[in-house]
């Protein structure tokens, strides 16, 4: 265990890759590994396989299951500063989940079929990754208290603490 307190910053990078990972593995997205660890480019990561898989982005596949496979995505990468947002409202910082909203957009972009339909669809995901982060919201506070104290999770071990029942997941983090 660390004897070090975490910065606010750190926990608020616990709160919002657990945000990812959390919704990740609920929608079905294998999770490889997530870290509170910075690097040059970032405070963290999840690192996940691509639900796009095999779905030409240059040619979209307008088949239904593409689509839901899109939302996934895009839902997923919402939930993290949905996540970190809801543990810290006050000092939640837009700019450093840019990226993940880059990457939804982008995603959704190529299943609308105008500005309209993208604003939409954007807006429709954003609820449904709020509603959902307020459902899992106990899985997502139980694995932030694990991240910070182990900074570094396989997705392996994330998915054997997430299906671990609340009072063994809570021993595991005190």
């Amino acid at each position: 265990m660390k004897s070090k307190q975490p910065s606010k910053a750190m926990i608020s990078t616990a709160y919002h890759e657990a945000g990812h990972a959390v919704m990740g593995f609920m929608l079905g997205i294998r999770i490889r590994n997530v870290s509170i660890v910075p690097d040059e480019s970032t405070f963290g990561r999840v690192e996940h396989s691509s639900p796009l898989k095999s779905i030409n982005l240059e040619v979209v596949d307008k088949a239904d299951y593409s689509r839901f496979r899109m939302e996934k995505n895009a839902i997923m990468a919402f939930a993290g500063a949905l996540a970190e947002k809801k543990f810290n409202p006050h000092g939640f910082r837009k700019v450093w989940s840019i990226t993940d909203w880059e990457i939804a957009s982008s995603l959704i972009e190529r299943y609308s079929i105008s500005p309209e339909e993208h604003n939409a669809y954007v807006k429709l995901l954003q609820i449904r990754a709020k509603a959902l982060v307020e459902v899992y919201w106990p899985d997502i506070e139980d694995l932030a208290s694990l991240l910070l104290e182990k900074e570094k999770l396989s997705g392996k071990a994330v998915r054997k603490f997430i299906e671990l029942n609340p009072v063994e997941r809570r021993r595991l983090t005190k």
